[in-house]
């Protein structure tokens, strides 16, 4: 590593340890609603402008089932960082990766690869909690990327 790059080393601020080692724990069966979490841990800085954190969140997921793109079953999307939420947002249409205006470059082929457009909900009351299961074990990222909540 070089000195004074990155966000390893260096100020951090308040808001991301409070994140980090202050947020209390919500077990994910108390989310009440079908909801989408993707897991954007590696692609998160806390210096992330708003578009970039919404495109990170909804952008180049690989194999998103049919039925999840065609059904309103899956409307809410929590973005998920090291098994906190940060951001919540409604989900209104699925789309091929690559079709919606973004920040980011689409760097793999497209195939089986879509994107979502929706709305930031900013008064979510679970944004900044801690997801455990109901034995108190935070919710681990998915091989994928995403995982499925699902209580209908």
């Amino acid at each position: 590593m070089v000195r004074s790059h990155g966000i390893d080393t260096g100020r951090t601020q308040a808001s991301e340890l409070e994140r980090r080692y202050g947020a209390q724990p919500v077990v994910i069966d108390e989310l009440g609603e079908n909801a989408l979490l993707f897991f954007i841990h590696k692609k998160y800085s806390p210096t992330m402008s708003e578009q970039e954190l919404y495109d990170s969140t909804r952008q180049f997921w690989y194999d998103v089932s049919q039925k999840t793109r065609t059904t309103t079953n899956h409307r809410l999307a929590l973005a998920v960082v090291e098994s906190v939420i940060v951001r919540a947002y409604s989900i209104e249409g699925w789309y091929p990766a690559g079709t919606t205006f973004s920040s980011r470059k689409l760097t793999r082929k497209p195939i089986k690869r879509w994107e979502f457009v929706g709305q930031l909900l900013e008064d979510y009351p679970l944004n900044g909690r801690l997801l455990v299961d109901e034995s108190g074990n935070r919710i681990p990222a998915s091989q994928n990327g995403y995982r499925y909540i699902n209580f209908i």
